[in-house]
């Protein structure tokens, strides 16, 4: 699952995988100004369940801002830890993200920006 401000995407189940990769989904993000500097990428690993609910693995916190300076990287990539709050660490995650700053289609909006995220 990933966030980002009020907006959260679900990925595709890989049954029966201890080593799923998502590499040819992205997803796009409208936020405001404000919620691009306060709000971290979220990303959420859980285990998936037939007949329950699904478990939680633990999270990964992405901060964008380095990617936010006219100057700056235009990529953040790597691997990340996936940390649970109970367990500790309890894998990793291999994420590229990158910000795609655009021009308003909605003139109500201030402003918009795409956020890509491959794993």
């Amino acid at each position: 699952m990933v966030k980002f401000g009020n907006t959260t995407f679900k990925t595709d189940v890989y049954p029966k995988s201890l080593n799923p990769q998502w590499n040819s989904e992205w997803f796009k993000f409208e936020v405001d100004d404000e919620d691009l500097q306060d709000e971290p990428l979220q990303i959420t690993v859980l285990d998936h369940d037939t007949y329950s609910a699904n478990d939680a693995i633990g999270k990964v916190y992405i901060d964008i801002d380095p990617l936010l300076y006219s100057e700056a990287a235009t990529v953040i990539s790597g691997w990340f830890p996936i940390y649970d709050t109970i367990h500790g660490i309890r894998g990793e995650i291999n994420v590229v993200v990158k910000v795609d700053l655009f021009n308003d289609l909605n003139r109500f909006r201030q402003s918009s920006c795409g956020v890509k995220f491959f794993c």
